[in-house]
């Protein structure tokens, strides 16, 4: 996540960057998980949001992030 983002901000913004899709909204958040480990001499603290997404349109869109006011139902 970016400094201050909101996790659905943040999530809508991976999975069009990772996927091109984009999601003009998100449904409920399913899950928080909490984690902290070591790794390569460094300690870890993660934090991860699941969010239900769904889309109709399997289509990649060309814009790398989401839009603020289009809703696709």
């Amino acid at each position: 996540m970016e400094e201050g983002e909101d996790p659905a901000d943040a999530a809508r913004r991976e999975v069009a960057e990772e996927t091109g899709l984009v999601l003009a909204s998100l449904g409920r958040k399913l899950w928080i998980r909490e984690s902290r480990f070591h790794d390569k001499g460094r300690d870890h603290h993660r934090v991860d949001h699941v969010f239900l997404g769904r889309i109709m349109d399997t289509a990649p869109e060309s814009r790398s992030s989401p839009p603020r006011t289009r809703r696709r139902d």
